[in-house]
């Protein structure tokens, strides 16, 4: 037969528990099961990293985070969808930005890429609306397709001249700021996307 009193005596037992050591016993627990420590900055807390790669990001993340140093690579949707945040600080040493790793970061206004930078995948920076500034390393070899579509900020963007890209790469509105190697003495051009992929193609129709 089911009995009240034990059930409320074993509640009652549960609630005091609580009031006496509420620090030492429950949120230590919540916080071994979180994988936290009050010596970790903030910006780790909200990071998930496995080896040495960033694989997620918390989505409350806001304002400016720091990427630890000693990271390699930024994995796909890594930062996907943190729409409050502002800025992020790469360290010299992440080599990959994997596909969709920045993706719908509305707020996102700027970011430099370190000069270790080689390849930003697929999607990287697609529909980050308010990003109007990007640095990227002239070491950079290879920016994947819609890595920058719909990035309705972005105006200008200086692109190495050893870069591979896609037709999809960027927006037709963008300008191209460039120094084709086939062309070293005239110094940097700027152009549309548009005439930037069809002198791309006059280049390699010359090869």
């Amino acid at each position: 037969m089911y009995d009240i009193n034990v059930k409320r005596l074993s509640l009652s037992r549960i609630i005091s528990d609580i009031c006496k050591s509420p620090t030492q016993s429950w949120f230590s627990k919540i916080k071994s099961n979180t994988n936290l420590s009050n010596d970790q900055p903030m910006d780790e807390q909200l990071l998930t990293i496995k080896d040495t790669r960033v694989v997620n990001c918390s989505t409350q993340a806001k304002g400016e985070i720091v990427i630890p140093e000693g990271v390699s690579e930024i994995s796909n949707d890594a930062f996907l969808g943190c729409k409050l945040l502002t800025s992020i600080i790469i360290p010299n040493g992440i080599k990959y930005i994997g596909d969709y790793a920045f993706s719908g970061c509305n707020s996102l206004t700027s970011i430099v890429l370190p000069e270790s930078t080689l390849e930003i995948g697929t999607g990287s920076f697609l529909n980050c609306e308010s990003l109007s500034t990007i640095i990227i390393p002239k070491n950079l070899y290879v920016i994947g397709e819609f890595a920058f579509h719909h990035c309705k900020s972005l105006s200008l963007i200086e692109i190495p001249e050893n870069a591979r890209i896609y037709p999809n790469t960027f927006d037709e509105n963008i300008e191209i700021k460039t120094t084709p190697s086939s062309f070293p003495k005239m110094g940097p051009w700027v152009m549309s996307y548009s005439e930037y992929k069809q002198l791309l193609f006059k280049i390699a129709a010359k090869k």
